[in-house]
């Protein structure tokens, strides 16, 4: 594969490798691992960090790029973005309820020619992950909490994904990747559905607000 066909075919892959993914300034990744399968890890769909770069490679013939940013009650649009590096900075996940999935589009002159999904977590160790990483049933309730709004993993080969019944678009066609879900407000609830590989997943998300009292 041309290094030209790598830039254009993989937006999301050489994205998540080119982003600053740990709190070492140094530590950075070659696009050439788009090599991996991307489909199939959630790691070139993961930031841990707000501080992103971007690559922006111009067309021929292209003029002007612009870049949309949509989550969960967020939205940005860059003008006139150079072509090279962009960095990108995005609100930063401090706690689960900050976490988000973000829809990236980049045109130029108007045309859209490249989209990304990209989930911004907290990190992806025991002691700081989400307290809904998970939506398989588990035997602790925190798997099952949801303050403001919860960034659910989605496995490679997901076929569908329901909540409270109705079906919902991930995006990801089948790809491995993140969720946004919410928001959830106390005493609501969502009953989630998940086929993936043949086998299906079912798990009910609870919202939580106010104080909660413990009686012994």
């Amino acid at each position: 594969m041309k290094t030209s066909e790598v830039k254009k075919s993989v937006f999301a892959a050489v994205l998540s490798a080119a982003m600053c993914a740990s709190a070492n300034a140094g530590d950075t990744s070659s696009p050439a691992f788009v090599f991996l399968r991307p489909e199939t890890s959630s790691f070139w769909h993961t930031a841990t960090n707000g501080t992103i770069s971007l690559p922006v490679d111009f067309p021929d013939g292209a003029t002007r790029a612009t870049l949309s940013v949509k989550g969960l009650g967020y939205f940005a649009v860059y003008d006139n973005v150079p072509e090279g590096l962009f960095d990108l900075t995005l609100p930063a996940a401090t706690s689960p309820d900050t976490e988000n999935v973000y829809d990236l589009e980049l045109a130029f002159d108007g045309v859209v020619v490249r989209r990304a999904k990209l989930g911004l977590v907290q990190g992806r160790s025991v002691d700081d992950q989400g307290a809904t990483r998970c939506i398989a049933p588990m035997d602790g309730v925190s798997w099952r909490r949801v303050k403001r709004r919860a960034v659910l993993p989605i496995p490679y080969g997901t076929t569908s994904f329901a909540i409270n019944g109705e079906a919902v678009d991930t995006g990801l066609g089948g790809d491995q990747g993140w969720y946004a879900l919410g928001p959830l407000g106390a005493q609501e609830k969502a009953e989630c559905e998940m086929e993936t590989a043949g086998v299906l997943f079912s798990a009910t998300l609870y919202g939580v607000g106010g104080f909660i009292f413990s009686f012994k």
